[in-house]
């Protein structure tokens, strides 16, 4: 009875007129692409599988599955390149058969070289990477004796198949690295991936002696790798909003629909809308010409949670107490219980409330600010949760021209995920005839600035050298504490590079925007929509020795803002020149909707404001690294356009940002009867503000791990 290889090439014969060496490369080739395609398939499941079974908020994106089709490719590609090269070499040494046991060698032999090669590469290997060398050259030998030795075909052959070669050569290491976890015992790295391996080489044996020549042929390879990436889709695809809370009560009639944006670590001044150079954000420069812009909205802080937390409650940090803290480990609080949010109120006086947000970490179930969100939908990316499991050929194939490592890195959604995530939303809330709450979150300006095409590289300069950052949460991550810390100092170009693509990510959040401004128009909502765009912090490149944010810094680049405001029925451009703040924007809110404040808040209704109201407004932040530039507390006062930040790491500093708005000129000088009395207000606030509580509240296991994923904790 003919084998599979037998059949293929007799095919390949009656229908295509060439010789016997070219009908041999090419069934070769549909062999080892099948293989190569197959192994793809089991380190994509080994890859992500256990994150996207351990984190049910993970999902695969549109945009990475373009990632795992162009990787798709690249194995599919390698594999027939080196399957011909084997079918050449075995050729030219007079090895001239077409059974299938030649095409199996063909097709696993190098790929089982290829996979070899790279642990012999990264030597010196942990104790599971050993046996995963000595079981490749295992088959190796077995498969190459089988060739010679036709005894020896029965009994390998069933053990050339695909799926059983791709198994056995990355059980151990997966199950030691990904699986059993680093405190186990011998037995546990050693006998549990030995007793799985036994058992898929039974199982290959059975089948070949059950169906001879099935378990290497290419149909079965690529039916089963369908299934893989058909298994993988269902996941992702169950995955996405959650409904939290009951159905709400009937609102009045009336009532204005209103949504909330923030861009997160978008600071005003890389707008166009607010006077920037390049052009980032030309959907919302349109959106402010029925919209009122704020020229002077100052965050609370330059920290995602305590900056949230004071749009949700309209509280400053030390009030409302989800921010950074001494007494506790990691140092990060949740929002007090006691507090009532925006979305607790609305939802009280019957609107739908639902969120869609891209940063997990900070505004998440653990955080207290989703307190009232009917609807959530926290779903992010999947990602590779481990940065040292160098068996995978997979770190290294991303790494290719024209394959970005990133889209397995990236550990928040895209803009156009979020839109299309509000879009969905927004189609339910017309369908509610309720008045909504929408609350939507964008990351895209958030490190580590990889917007993704069309957007990538749209502002860098072309001229300038590639700098040495890399693009990398992790990696960033340590640039950053290098600089802030001052082991390092960032050249001017890399600043730059940096910036660039930091600006590329406030365009793609700008174009998402204007997508989600278009769906509103066609659903007929944007006319009676309050729509608030902002943000809850800035960024720093070195302006003042800083990179990044939440670094302690109370300067303009982390606490000016933007803010814009279309009112319901709004259609003319307007501009408000006085200070606000983000403890403003729920008494905005509730007093467009009607709705009084539940609470005393220092914050006050926006849409009321007029020239005769003078109102200082007050920010803090904390430096958590020790040996960093901004360590312990910095606090500020703004009054009118004058601005003192007090820490008691120093003496005082007193701007005029009127004349001076990048802060660079220092007019404090010991009484200063100005500075003495912006001094002494910010002294009486401070003092107003409750204790830190003595016992704060522990982070869970879960939390942790979502923040570390993050790079805000160790």
């Amino acid at each position: 009875m003919n084998d599979g290889g037998e059949v293929l090439n007799q095919t390949l014969s009656r229908r295509l007129p060439m010789s016997g060496l070219s009908r041999n490369l090419l069934s070769t080739a549909v062999y080892s692409c099948s293989a190569w395609i197959a192994f793809f398939a089991v380190e994509l499941c080994f890859f992500i599988g256990p994150e996207l079974f351990q984190n049910p908020d993970m999902t695969i994106m549109s945009w990475q599955w373009l990632a795992i089709v162009k990787l798709a490719t690249a194995y599919a590609s390698a594999g027939i390149l080196l399957g011909a090269a084997a079918r050449l070499f075995l050729w030219l040494v007079g090895l001239r058969d077409h059974g299938v046991a030649h095409y199996s060698f063909c097709a696993v032999v190098p790929l089982i070289l290829v996979f070899s090669a790279n642990l012999v590469r990264l030597w010196t290997l942990p104790e599971s990477e050993y046996f995963a060398l000595i079981i490749g050259a295992a088959l190796a030998f077995a498969f190459a004796a089988a060739l010679r030795w036709p005894p020896w075909k029965r009994v390998f052959l069933p053990f050339s198949g695909p799926f059983t070669v791709s198994l056995s050569l990355l059980i151990f290491p997966w199950i030691d690295r990904d699986i059993r976890g680093p405190n186990h015992s011998t037995w546990a790295r050693i006998g549990l991936p030995l007793i799985v391996l036994i058992t898929i080489l039974a199982g290959a044996s059975l089948k070949g002696r059950l169906r001879p020549g099935l378990a290497s042929s290419p149909l079965a390879a690529a039916i089963t790798a369908s299934v893989v990436f058909g298994a993988l889709a269902s996941v992702s695809e169950i995955r996405g909003t959650s409904s939290n809370l009951p159905d709400s009560p009937s609102a009045s009639s009336g009532q204005p629909n209103i949504l909330l944006i923030t861009l997160d670590t978008v600071r005003a001044d890389h707008l166009s809308v607010y006077g920037y150079e390049r052009d980032t954000t030309p959907n919302l420069r349109e959106f402010a010409r029925g919209a009122t812009v704020y020229a002077h909205a100052v965050a609370t802080s330059d920290f995602t949670l305590p900056a949230h937390a004071s749009m949700f409650t309209g509280l400053y940090p030390a009030w409302h107490g989800a921010r950074y803290s001494r007494t506790s480990k990691p140092g990060l609080q949740p929002l007090a219980p006691r507090h009532t949010t925006l979305a607790e109120v609305l939802r009280s006086h019957g609107y739908w409330t639902a969120e869609s947000a891209a940063n997990y970490a900070f505004l998440g179930p653990w955080t207290g600010l989703t307190k009232g969100f009917g609807v959530s939908d926290w779903t992010r990316p999947v990602q590779h949760g481990r940065s040292d499991d160098r068996f995978y050929l997979l770190p290294h194939v991303l790494d290719l021209p024209g394959i970005n490592s990133t889209f397995f890195e990236r550990n928040y959604r895209k803009a156009t995920d979020i839109t299309a995530s509000g879009q969905k939303l927004l189609a339910r809330a017309k369908a509610n005839e309720k008045p909504f709450f929408l609350f939507l979150n964008y990351m895209d300006a958030h490190s580590p600035y990889v917007p993704g095409p069309p957007f990538e590289n749209r502002f860098a300069e072309n001229s300038a050298p590639a700098p040495s950052v890399a693009r990398n949460e992790r990696r960033l991550d340590i640039l950053s504490y290098q600089v802030n810390s001052g082991r390092r100092t960032l050249r001017p170009r890399e600043a730059l590079f940096l910036m660039s693509h930091y600006d590329e990510g406030i365009a793609a959040e700008d174009a998402a925007l204007g997508s989600l401004f278009e769906d509103l128009r066609r659903l007929g909502l944007f006319d009676n929509t309050m729509i608030v765009v902002t943000s809850d912090h800035g960024e720093g490149f070195v302006e003042h020795g800083v990179l990044g944010h939440r670094v302690g810094s109370v300067y303009e680049t982390h606490l000016h803002v933007p803010l814009l405001i279309k009112y319901p029925k709004q259609q003319t451009a307007a501009r408000n020149d006085l200070l606000v703040s983000q403890v403003d924007i729920m008494p905005t809110i509730l007093d467009c909707a009607g709705i009084p404040m539940p609470v005393a808040s220092p914050g006050r209704s926006v849409q009321r404001l007029n020239n005769m109201l003078a109102h200082p407004v007050f920010a803090e932040s904390l430096g958590v690294e020790r040996d960093t530039k901004f360590h312990g507390w910095r606090r500020a006062i703004f009054d009118d356009r004058m601005k003192l930040i007090d820490s008691p790491a120093g003496a005082p500093e007193l701007y005029n940002l009127e004349a001076d708005p990048d802060e660079r000129n220092n007019l404090y000088t010991p009484g200063n009867p100005r500075a003495q009395q912006l001094l002494e207000s910010l002294e009486t606030w401070f003092a107003s503000a409750p204790r830190e509580s003595a016992k704060p509240k522990a982070l869970d296991k879960s939390t942790l791990e979502s923040l570390k994923s993050l790079g805000y904790v160790q």
